[in-house]
């Protein structure tokens, strides 16, 4: 059975709108993990583009998130982001903020 969590969750505004941005990871039965961006609109719905699936790796992860949003850094991939995946599994938590830390990624 998959789970799901929000991994990032960020509100932002403008003069005419606001609205809710959310990275949900979920874990697949077969251990793989997908992550998907939505963008729920006060008024206007939620805004979902396809999402990345068939994730195997942390520096997938890491990848991926930092893709998804401008405004995720290398803090809050070690810290908000790395505690919330802990849920579905601690040792990709692991690697994630290790690769996340690496002056490299």
């Amino acid at each position: 059975m998959a789970k799901q969590v929000v991994l990032w969750k960020r509100k932002g505004a403008s003069l005419v709108s606001s609205w809710t941005d959310y990275i949900y990871c979920t874990q697949r039965a077969d251990g793989t993990f997908s992550l998907r961006q939505t963008s729920a609109e006060e008024g206007d719905g939620i805004i979902s583009p396809k999402g990345v699936t068939g994730i195997r790796s942390a520096e997938k992860i890491v990848d991926t998130v930092l893709e998804m949003s401008d405004s995720i850094g290398p803090d809050e991939i070690s810290g908000e982001i790395c505690s919330t995946l802990e849920v579905l599994d601690r040792g990709l938590a692991k690697k994630c903020r290790e690769y996340g830390d690496s002056p490299s990624s």
